[in-house]
């Protein structure tokens, strides 16, 4: 230091959770400052003015924060040396200021998700060494015609390779002088705009391109011949616009490409035999088109990789080719709703890995191929509305189907019992004329020959016949006196209680200690929810949710029950008894009694953990990506039961975190029914739409505060948001979500290559448990299908069925890609050695029953020594650095007071292996900590403590706590 003025040429503290303000007195007096990186922090306001002097500074990363403002109009002139600005994902308004292009040395150009808006005037033909310009996200543009004007200066940047300006406001057509931008450019993102015209036949001059979106735009035109000269191209998506013609015939140049998103477009012809020659391809999506003709058999030439194949919803004609069965790792064929016909092929049964098969809507005759009985991954089949004929095969029983779908069709013969067919809600055969047998509740006739004597009744089955009936008899009466006599009535579905029970007022009242303030969990415009506490002779006490209902909100009493009332399944809440006034009260009370949800709703899960119990020792629990992997399929599952397998539809209509219940082994529940509409209350004048809809903002889907009617893919919408909410840790009342720019586009923009920017910070460390690339992609099918959820337009969402087989998959892929334990153990040890060479940190170890160090190769089991870590780190880190080893031992006990007994308020950060929290070591109780430390201080010494979660990992003897602190 000399005078006052510091000596730092470079300030660099990122992913530190910061969540402070920058100081303008500080950083000001940091004249030699070059380079400045506070990103991932939770910094908030304004970018101090005296920043914006720091005139030797080269890069400027403030990016993943929470400031607001603008950038100055001088901003290029103060700040010449410029290298790189990065300050995405904040919430900073205003334009783009001009002076930007005199900052002639700048490379990166990342102004991504916020909220910039008016025209682009920098003059970038200044920047001469610009490799990334990043605006995607944002409001830039006025919607006119000369919008994209200012790609005419970028044609001097000849060294630009990244180009991303989706999720703006531009309009206009592509100006010619996209010919001229350099050919060094890898990515065009010009998706989620209001482009039109034509897509220029110029685009093959990039010849090093290789992600182009265009998605959701309105280009059209053909989809140019020239594009096949792009032979780096690996991801395509021109889905949503309105091109037209024909796919290019020699697309099968394209010998990288690996995915191809050409949906919901308005192209005719054939699909191109060609793209068999395509050796990575393991996406294709073709659906929603005008496509003619039959299905090359060359097409299923493409990559033995390939994992789905979409070519719903043409005109595509003639039979499956037999070449299907060469695809070994396809999980998900769709050809429904086309016009196709002949008979199933034998080589369907090869596709051994095939989970999800749609081939509804179309002509296909003949028998189902016995060869289909080698699936035994199938999930799902949906052959309905075709021209079947023939005996259900019974090899169906033995697969684990969860949904089949053999309506509409002429099958004929016994329906089996077994499997699948054990229950109605998992099947469906109406249509079939010619069916017989099978379960009960389908009142199908018995089926005639040699069997039918199976069916005759023994005397025993009569016996209990006609004793059934008479307890039935004498329930409907004790009812129907009951409610004769004016009692409160109440129902009970418990198997808590060994006896039904009635609940009255004064039971709840008795339950709830008189509707105590201390008991209520949580009060809304409807209702306030009680915790009570119940007791029976059988089970002694036993905790259930009480909802007490305003007075004005009787009519959602009577929805609920209605909507609950029939309805049985594991991931749906379920209702214990209600207690409602009699009629002729003067004083009305509605109640509904629930099992009781340990923990609690998703949404009080704050950044998604929480505290487990109130237990002195209790440790936070993390809600990592397999749980929220779970909880997603467990509300998958429900909807898919409301949606699809009960008798008369229901739709919820108000699904949001808040509804989502957890229980103790985490499992799901889906609450709070009182807005719920049955389908067939829809068909009536009063039910058929919904102007002035009182949805949850953000939940509920545009269309219905538009007036339409409410459909079953508005639950599919607000699932779609929920999931993006889990996986993102961001809500979608967040202030950086307004106008525009919506949840939906910050997962969209960063899904080409910024997948773990999307992901909840606290879940990033946990993927070093899996392989990178299997998580990576189990992560972007997670956020697309989010996406598809959450579209605006309800008929491009697919069904929650779909979802769900989706979801499986990627669950089974997920758990698959973990690593063993040894590769975690040296993971986490590479950790350890980065954190000491990047803070050169003291480092402090709790130690309890460390177990001895053997000799051996890092990383495997040497995780439970302080100092081998410290010493060893020296080993493999730059031996320049110096790493203080002065190591103190503390007890559990003293980081647990330290962290006020490690309360979620303390909670700094967490991970999937481990906890940070904020601890104060008083003087006066810890000298020789405070005195290590080298910081004195009468209120205490303020430490960061790391707690680790490896004896559920391998990597230590089970009961071992690690704590390293960081002064």
């Amino acid at each position: 230091m000399r005078g006052d003025k510091y000596r730092t040429y470079l300030l660099s503290l990122f992913l530190v959770c910061l969540a402070l303000t920058i100081s303008n007195y500080t950083l000001g007096r940091v004249d030699r400052l070059v380079t400045l990186e506070l990103f991932s922090n939770k910094l908030s306001g304004m970018i101090p003015a005296s920043v914006f002097n720091l005139s030797l500074l080269n890069v400027f990363n403030l990016a993943d924060n929470q400031l607001q403002g603008s950038i100055p109009s001088d901003f290029g002139l103060t700040l010449p040396n410029l290298q790189k600005i990065q300050l995405s994902n904040n919430r900073f308004t205003g334009s783009i200021p001009v002076s930007l292009s005199n900052a002639s040395k700048l490379q990166v150009i990342d102004l991504q998700f916020n909220h910039f808006s008016g025209p682009i005037s920098v003059d970038f033909g200044r920047l001469l060494y610009l490799q990334k310009l990043g605006l995607e996200s944002n409001n830039l543009g006025l919607g006119e015609q000369s919008d994209l004007s200012f790609l005419d200066s970028l044609t001097n940047c000849s060294s630009i390779k990244i180009l991303e300006l989706g999720g703006n406001n531009f309009q206009g057509s592509l100006p010619p002088s996209v010919a001229n931008l350099s050919n060094e450019l890898t990515m065009i993102s010009l998706a989620d705009n209001q482009i039109s015209g034509s897509i220029p036949s110029e685009i093959s001059k990039f010849i090093n391109l290789i992600f182009l979106s265009l998605k959701g735009n309105q280009f059209t035109g053909i989809i140019p011949s020239e594009i096949v000269k792009l032979g780096k191209l690996q991801r395509v998506l021109l889905s949503n616009n309105r091109l037209s013609g024909n796919i290019p015939t020699s697309i099968g140049n394209l010998s990288m490409l690996d995915e191809m998103h050409l949906e919901n477009n308005e192209l005719n012809g054939t699909i191109p035999p060609s793209l068999g020659h395509c050796p990575m391809l393991v996406l294709l999506e073709l659906s929603q088109n005008n496509l003619s003709g039959t299905i090359p058999n060359k097409l299923f030439d493409i990559s033995p990789f390939a994992v789905k194949l979409n070519l719903s919803q043409n005109h595509l004609v003639g039979s499956l080719p037999a070449g299907i069965g060469a695809l070994k790792t396809l999980v998900e064929l769709d050809v429904s709703e086309n016009e196709l016909s002949g008979l199933m092929p034998t080589q369907l049964g090869d596709c051994i890995a095939l989970e999800s098969l749609y081939m509804q809507g179309n002509f296909i005759q003949g028998n189902i191929s016995n060869s289909m009985k080698k699936l035994r991954g199938m999930r799902n089949f949906d052959i309905s509305r075709n021209k079947l004929s023939g005996e259900i095969p019974d090899f169906f029983e033995t697969l684990s189907l969860k949904y089949l779908n053999l309506s509409w069709n002429d099958l004929e013969g016994e329906v089996r019992t077994k499997g699948v067919f054990a229950n109605a809600n998992a099947f469906s055969i109406v249509g079939n004329n010619g069916l017989c047998g099978g379960i009960p509740e389908l009142q199908l006739p018995r089926c005639n020959g040699h069997g039918s004597h199976k069916h005759k009744m023994t005397w025993v089955q009569v016996l209990i016949l006609i004793g059934s009936i008479q307890v039935l008899l004498a329930i409907g009466f004790y009812i129907w006196f009951r409610r004769k006599r004016g009692k409160t009535v109440s129902f009970s579905e418990s198997n808590i209680y060994t006896s039904p029970v009635k609940f009255s007022y004064e039971l709840l009242y008795q339950a709830t200690d008189g509707f105590s303030r201390k008991n209520l969990l949580s009060e809304g415009n409807f209702g306030l929810l009680y915790k009570g506490r119940f007791f029976s002779p059988a089970n002694g006490e036993t905790d259930l949710a009480v909802k007490v209902f305003k007075s004005q909100a009787s009519n959602c009493f009577i929805t609920e029950c209605e909507a609950l009332r029939n309805i049985r399944h594991k991931n749906i809440i379920k209702i214990k008894s209600t207690c409602r006034s009699p009629e002729e009260s003067n004083k009305k009370f509605t109640a509904i009694v629930y099992e009781f949800m340990e923990h609690g709703s998703l949404d009080r899960w704050k950044q998604l953990t929480i505290e487990s119990s109130h237990n002195e020792l209790s440790m936070p629990q993390i809600l990592n990506l397999d749980t929220r992997i779970n909880i997603a399929i467990d509300v998958a599952n429900a909807l898919d039961y409301i949606h699809n397998q009960v008798d008369n539809p229901l739709i919820h209509c108000n699904l949001k975190l808040s509804n989502i219940l957890l229980d103790t082994d985490m499992s799901a529940r889906v609450s709070n029914f009182r807005m719920a509409k049955f389908l067939t209350e829809l068909g009536s004048t009063s039910q058929s739409s919904f102007n002035g809809f009182v949805g949850t903002l953000g939940y509920a889907p545009p269309e219905y505060y538009q007036g339409s009617m409410v459909s079953t893919k508005g639950d599919v919408y607000s699932y779609g948001i929920i999931l993006l909410e889990m996986l993102t840790g961001k809500k979608i009342t967040d202030p950086m979500f307004h106008g525009s720019f919506k949840l939906q586009n910050f997962v969209s923009n960063a899904l080409s290559d910024r997948v773990n920017d999307t992901i909840d910070s606290f879940n990033l460390h946990e993927l070093n448990r899996y392989d990178a690339e299997k998580a990576k992609a189990c992560l972007v099918m997670l956020l697309n299908t989010g996406l598809r959820c959450a579209q605006k337009l309800p008929q491009f969402r697919p069904d929650i069925r779909d979802i769900l087989s989706v979801l499986e998959t990627i669950r089974s892929v997920f758990k698959a890609s973990r690593v063993g334990t040894e590769e975690y153990a040296e993971r986490i040890f590479q950790d350890a050695v980065l954190m000491a060479q990047r803070y050169k940190k003291n480092l402090l170890w709790n130690r309890m029953e460390l177990p001895q160090v053997p000799s051996g190769s890092p990383g495997e089991e040497y995780l439970g020594r302080a100092d081998w870590i410290i010493d060893t780190a020296r080993q493999f880190i730059n031996p320049s650095l110096e790493i203080t080893s002065n190591a103190v031992t503390v007890s559990y006990k003293d980081l647990h007071k330290a962290t006020n007994g490690f309360s979620s308020t303390n909670l700094v950060g967490a991970g999937g292996f481990g906890s940070v929290y904020k601890g104060i070591f008083h003087p006066k109780k810890n000298r020789l900590l405070v005195t290590h430390s080298g910081i004195e201080a009468e209120t205490g010494t303020a430490v960061a403590i790391k707690v680790f979660n490896l004896q559920q990992r391998g990597a230590c003897k089970s009961g071992m706590l690690q704590g390293l602190l960081e002064l």
